[in-house]
């Protein structure tokens, strides 16, 4: 079957997640469209604080309200709708939201602690008062229904995703018999086979998760995670705690979850070597927004195109080739107060192409060639090198 033919495991459409707070709005996720195909993995990579696991908690419709609140867009698994929020209506012009799509840029340009300082809390209060409509979404049961046997996710934290009360095989078989309707005996027969898949003796299942090492954990996690065999992982971290010899086996493990039964993945890391190794198409997020999305051959050749940030990003890694005493390029900075983003481009501040334009206006996301797009102006290497440091 031609890939592109192929229906959509995930189709999140121009999605955004705030966090709110008695006089503060972060914007955590702005404005965010992403697709996985069936059978693919998306490797979704940036630094801390970029929106990466905020994304994938949307997904599962497990953001905590309050304080989050997911605000705009859409979200679709295998052509059911998780959640839509409904375009807002129309209001006098006194009490007009900024729109939805311009949220993130517009009223973060006026909230710097020098500027409109006075008018902070009538904002934060008018913001509180519009409360998203929902236009369509799973009941509790259907999202239940979902979680674990549909999509699963492996969370960043296995000290937290564990019950410290339950042995470790039982909090795996209680997926099980949920989704695959097996008696207690099976399910717990069939999480020791789990546990083997992931490099645990299946007999330590009748241990408690502090008898486990932080990386033991963290295989746990995963082991619970594939038990129903998901249609679509939600990987965050899932290699972080883990020595290079079992990392190489979970990653084997659901690269033949992927060729196997089409599983697509979503796999959120900062490791670009791992996401070399296991992602079809990459996408790169800055500040609650995709700044580049492409291939991952694209992304990991040196073309034509690239986001600056990308490029900090490669250029950063250790080669072996590295010559002695040579220092590798690093992206000066650090990423923003998302209190405070900065006017225009959001990594013009840490950008060493920047210009005026680029401090002034905000750049969309554009193809610039078949399946690669950019949010920059100047997307072409030869063209913003001209621009210099």
């Amino acid at each position: 079957m031609n890939l592109n033919e192929t229906p959509y495991a995930l189709e999140i459409e121009d999605l955004s997640v705030e966090f709110r707070t008695r006089d503060r709005t972060v914007y955590a996720v702005n404005g965010l469209d992403l697709k996985i195909r069936k059978g693919e993995t998306l490797g979704l990579v940036g630094e801390t604080g970029a929106g990466k696991t905020t994304t994938g908690l949307a997904i599962l419709n497990l953001i905590q309200s309050p304080p989050g609140v997911v605000t705009h867009g859409s979200i679709s698994v295998n052509g059911s709708c998780v959640l839509r929020i409904a375009e807002p209506e129309a209001e006098t012009p006194e009490e007009a939201p900024v729109p939805a799509e311009n949220a993130g840029t517009v009223k973060l340009q006026k909230e710097t602690p020098a500027e409109k300082e006075p008018e902070k809390p009538a904002k934060a209060m008018r913001r509180k008062d519009q409360k998203p409509q929902i236009a369509e979404a799973m009941t509790e049961k259907e999202l239940q229904a979902m979680r674990g046997k549909t999509v699963s996710m492996i969370f960043q934290d296995p000290m937290t995703s564990l019950n410290p009360v339950l042995r470790v095989e039982r909090q795996i078989s209680e997926v099980i018999e949920k989704h695959e309707k097996l008696s207690r005996s099976e399910a717990l027969d069939k999480a020791r086979q789990m546990l083997e898949l992931v490099g645990i003796p299946g007999e330590r299942g009748k241990e408690y998760p502090h008898q486990f090492s932080g990386g033991m954990k963290q295989r746990v996690v995963i082991a619970m995670s594939i038990a129903c065999s998901p249609e679509l992982i939600l990987a965050d971290e899932p290699t972080t705690a883990l020595d290079v010899t079992i990392q190489a086996q979970i990653l084997k493990l659901m690269n033949d979850l992927k060729r196997e039964m089409g599983t697509s993945i979503l796999f959120i890391t900062h490791d670009l070597g791992v996401i070399h190794e296991m992602a079809d198409e990459v996408a790169v997020m800055y500040c609650g927004q995709i700044v580049e999305k492409a291939p991952a051959r694209t992304i990991f050749h040196d073309g034509t195109y690239s986001h600056p940030y990308t490029e900090g990003l490669m250029t950063s890694i250790p080669q072996l080739n590295t010559p002695k005493g040579e220092k590798l390029d690093a992206i000066p900075g650090s990423v923003p107060n998302p209190l405070y983003l900065p006017q225009g481009c959001k990594f013009a501040p840490r950008c060493k192409y920047c210009t005026q334009k680029c401090q002034e206006a905000e750049p969309t996301l554009h193809e610039v060639e078949p399946g690669h797009v950019v949010r920059c102006f100047y997307p072409e290497k030869a063209v913003r090198k001209e621009h210099g440091e």
